[in-house]
């Protein structure tokens, strides 16, 4: 596999489509997905032991008021990728989801590869390959 394609590195990329909306969705998977999506809320130190829903809000620098998010966590290996996954939801605007993403990155994770959940969720036995071309 590509260095770009490590399934041991954390990644992001929006989940809903580009444009206006009511919520946008940004979606991470790989070993820090949970630990870079907590500490956007504020927990640093949380170690779910089965998937969860997390209400808060995420301070983004140089924004104010806080952004009201929802934070879900699956963890592997009962999730889309096989791998932990984190979902942000937050109000639909896309320079807030490009505010997010650039935050995640500076946390340790990098832009996803167009199909690359998919990928990683066929490589872990989640989908056939029927399956996987269909997405």
């Amino acid at each position: 596999m590509p260095a770009a394609l490590d399934q041991h590195d954390t990644i992001a990329a929006p989940a809903t489509a580009p444009g206006a909306g009511v919520r946008a969705v940004v979606r991470l998977s790989g070993p820090r997905a949970i630990p870079i999506a907590t500490a956007l809320l504020g927990e640093h130190d949380l170690r779910p032991t089965r998937a969860q829903l997390l209400t808060g809000s995420i301070t983004l620098e140089g924004l104010r008021p806080r952004i009201p998010a929802l934070v879900m966590l699956w963890l592997a290996p009962r999730s889309y990728t096989g791998q932990d996954v984190a979902e942000i939801h937050l109000p639909g605007s896309a320079p807030l989801v490009e505010r997010i993403l650039t935050a995640l990155y500076s946390q340790g994770a990098r832009p996803a590869e167009p199909g690359e959940f998919t990928l990683r969720a066929f490589l872990a036995g989640k989908l056939d390959l029927t399956q996987a071309e269909a997405v």
